[in-house]
Parts: C-alpha cells; sequence; structure tokens
C-alpha cells in the first residue's frame, strides 16, 4: 500500500540522494498511479556529509522536500535512525520545523528498542519500530507491546533481514496482530 523514498542520502551502497530536482514529480505520480502512496524518509543514515553541514541545512533541505512533494505523499519520517546522530531537542526541532510546512503526519525512527528513547517520539504522530533481529517471538512481541504503550501508531519497520522468509512473514502476522499497528 505504502512504497518508501529516500529524500536524502550519501551513502554510495544505497544511491546517492541529495538534491529536490523537476523529476521527483513524476516519480512520485508514478507510485501514485501503480497504487503505492510514497512516504518520504527525509534523510538517511550512514551519511556523515548531511551530519557535517549542520541541522540547519537539514531544515532547509526538508522545506524543499514538502514544498516539492507534499501533495504527492501519505506523510513523513524525520529521520533514518535519527538517535545515530540527532539529540532527541534536535529531532524535535525538526518536527517542529515540518509542521510549519505540512499537515501530514510525521513519524520517527530510531535504532532498535524504544526503552529509554521516549524523547524522541513525544511530539511525532507515527513510531516507525525497529524491534532488533532475531528476536524470540516473545522479546519481539514485548518491544511492540512497549512501543504501543507510547500513543502512537506504530509501524514495525525492521526486524528480518530476509524479508521474504517463512520467519519474517510470521513475525510480519504477529505484528499485524496489534491494534495501532
Amino acid at each position: 500500500t505504502h512504497s518508501d523514498v529516500m529524500a536524502r542520502n550519501t551513502d554510495k551502497v544505497w544511491g546517492v540522494v541529495d538534491g529536490v530536482g523537476p523529476e521527483w514529480g513524476a516519480r512520485l505520480d508514478s507510485l501514485n498511479e501503480a497504487g503505492l502512496s510514497p512516504v518520504m524518509w527525509l534523510r538517511a543514515d550512514d551519511s556523515p556529509e548531511i551530519n557535517k553541514l549542520g541541522l540547519g541545512n537539514q531544515l532547509d533541505y526538508n522545506d524543499l522536500v514538502v514544498a516539492a512533494s507534499d501533495d504527492k505523499v501519505s506523510h513523513y519520517v524525520a529521520c533514518l535512525e535519527c538517535d545515530e546522530y540527532y539529540t532527541p531537542q534536535a529531532v524535535n526541532v525538526i518536527l517542529q520545523r515540518l509542521r510549519l510546512k505540512t499537515n501530514k503526519p510525521i513519524g520517527v525512527h530510531l535504532t532498535k528498542s524504544m526503552k529509554g528513547k521516549e524523547a524522541y517520539v513525544e511530539h511525532a504522530d507515527i513510531i516507525y519500530l525497529q524491534t532488533g533481529f532475531n528476536l524470540t517471538e516473545a522479546k519481539f512481541r514485548e518491544e511492540i507491546e512497549y512501543a504501543l504503550t507510547l500513543g502512537k501508531p506504530v509501524v514495525v519497520s525492521e526486524y528480518n533481514w530476509h524479508g521474504n522468509t517463512a520467519e519474517a512473514l510470521r513475525f510480519g502476522d504477529i505484528a499485524c496482530e496489534y491494534k495501532g499497528v
């Protein structure tokens, strides 16, 4: 139903995206026409070049992304694994600035587990939960159940390295059993 789109990345392994151009509209339109609602992730991890530019640069970049795509996306995710390079205060600044530019929901994605990271999602609309990998079913459920106590919808977005295996599908089904996921 949705397709993740990365708005900024300097990690060559995943493909460099650094600049908002006119081709964005056509790409987003093609996803929508295919029945996939784009979810715009505003920046990737593993991009030290972005870190060096500072938060102000990323805020300005986010403004450009929203201006170019707001009418074509479902919602936004502030950053991939935000806690690797931003403080909770910086993430909240990102969220506040985005709210000046869009009425769309805004998610936050962190490294594994939400425990001890609650301040990062305090002002977010959606939690993009990375549970960690190779968990027992009980631990997987515990991660989801804790995230749900924070009172926001949860997208279980990283939980298995191999998404097409029977185990990955089983865990995906378990996640979808929860109201709010």
